[in-house]
């Protein structure tokens, strides 16, 4: 200790530590120069303390929609793309220097689709890429399918990339009997276990409303 440079001391002093512990009464009250605190100075004299108000700084937790604490950590970034735009996710993979994950999509002769991965995503960072336009109920329920199938795998957080919103129109009630399928739609999202959701270009702003997860419209 003795042989460090002053700014080091700073951060290393075990005096200072001791003493804030004493403040706090987390330990007992006995001599500088007894035993028990000259091992007490050798444990924490390894111990890094950060120095001025960053010391006395509390922060409150910080959760993400699912409940998760935003320290918790996130395993590598995960991308997937659906079938209906597989030119924008290949760009998109190419532009973060990440690899497309592999995935079988299979749709059956009675039009039921299903989703395989290749590889586990347990508590990655997964991003989905699917666009919603024609055949838009097609591309709906893959994107929603495969959502569900990171989620059952135990992906940490899940994203979903959406360049065209349907039902974007469908947003409020203009007329007597008519649904407000834009709300239905960020629903049937949320459910499936999107943690956060992108976008571009809304019909109306008020969309963002439907949605009670994070997400970010780009234009």
């Amino acid at each position: 200790y003795a042989g460090l440079p002053k700014s080091e001391k700073r951060n290393l002093c075990p005096l200072a530590v001791y003493k804030k512990l004493l403040r706090k009464k987390s330990v007992k009250l006995f001599s500088v120069h007894s035993e028990p605190c000259r091992k007490f100075v050798k444990f924490v004299a390894k111990i890094p303390v950060r120095s001025g108000r960053a010391r006395n700084r509390k922060q409150a937790p910080m959760t993400n929609s699912s409940g998760h604490s935003a320290s918790q950590f996130y395993g590598h970034m995960k991308l997937f793309a659906g079938t209906a735009c597989p030119e924008l996710a290949a760009e998109v993979a190419a532009a973060l220097d990440l690899p497309l994950s592999g995935r079988d999509i299979i749709t059956f002769p009675n039009d039921n689709i299903f989703v395989r991965l290749h590889a586990s995503v347990r508590g990655h960072d997964a991003y989905v890429i699917q666009t919603t336009a024609a055949p838009v109920n097609n591309n709906l329920m893959e994107l929603l399918i495969l959502v569900q199938t990171l989620k059952l795998d135990s992906a940490a957080r899940i994203t979903v990339v959406i360049p065209y919103l349907c039902y974007g129109r469908s947003d409020k009630k203009d007329q007597p009997r008519v649904p407000i399928t834009a709300r239905l739609l960020a629903d049937m999202i949320q459910v499936a276990g999107a943690d956060r959701y992108m976008t571009l270009d809304l019909h109306a702003g008020q969309i963002q409303g439907f949605f009670s997860i994070p997400g970010d419209v780009l234009s």
